[in-house]
């Protein structure tokens, strides 16, 4: 397994759900416990081991280090803003979000509804080309939060369990909302309802 589950998380024993909930636990089985609880409650039946699997994705998103036998990470371009680094695509996101927020005022956008929000949001999700905000410096987080506000001021609530895409550069929790033009050309996963 990647996750070295040796090392204590530098975030705890912490699980973001889709729907926003923060399942915290003081062991990974206690954790999984919690997470295959929460799955019931939902209507969905999972093993320990489904359990698992969904928190070593998501801590090896947000902890790369705690999973370094799997997956390899070059931190020392973490804080510049060089092609394809993390740094650049929170630039990315934050232009875009930028962009998103000025058609806002121009009313010049429109939104799809909850239930093909959340359909979306279940994708990108599971999306290997999703990647969660992290080191990210606190004006970016700030502008981050007030741009998916203004972006979505009046319809709906930003997911805040997605980061943003790697491939189109946009910020997925709202994107998710977005009604928009689908993109083209572009190299994505074959159940992308971004690009076609």
């Amino acid at each position: 397994m990647g996750l070295n589950r040796n090392i204590y998380p530098q975030s705890g024993y912490v699980y973001y759900t889709l729907s926003g909930a923060k399942l915290v636990a003081t062991s990974w089985d206690e954790l999984a416990k919690k997470l295959q609880e929460f799955k019931k409650l939902q209507g969905q039946n999972i093993s320990e081991e489904e359990a698992f699997a969904l928190i070593e994705e998501q801590v090896c998103q947000r902890e790369p280090l705690m999973c370094r036998e799997r997956r390899p990470v070059d931190l020392s371009n973490l804080h510049k803003s060089t092609p394809g680094s993390h740094q650049s695509h929170v630039t990315r996101a934050l232009a875009w979000l930028r962009k998103k927020a000025l058609e806002n005022q121009q009313r010049v956008t429109s939104k799809v509804d909850q239930d093909q929000a959340e359909s979306r949001a279940e994708i990108c999700f599971k999306c290997p080309l999703m990647s969660f905000y992290v080191n990210t410096c606190s004006t970016c987080s700030a502008s981050l939060h007030q741009l998916r506000e203004a972006v979505l001021f009046g319809t709906g609530k930003p997911y805040k369990n997605l980061g943003f895409c790697k491939l189109t550069g946009e910020d997925l929790g709202v994107a998710v909302w977005l009604d928009e033009e689908p993109l083209k050309n572009l190299k994505a996963p074959s159940n992308c309802w971004r690009c076609k």
